[in-house]
């Protein structure tokens, strides 16, 4: 979970790899220097009421 940008953001490819980097920081990962490109997220959006 993150509250890091809006769901809509979540599909470009630049913020879906800073995301990926920032995953693999904090676990204490090495970053991958190959990126695999943009991955088909389908997650429908939904306003809370």
């Amino acid at each position: 979970m993150t509250t890091l940008g809006h769901p809509e953001d979540f599909r470009v490819e630049s913020f879906q790899r800073l995301v990926i980097n920032a995953i693999h920081a904090e676990l204490g990962l090495k970053v991958p220097k190959k990126w695999k490109g943009k991955m088909d997220i389908q997650v429908p959006y939904r306003v809370a009421k």
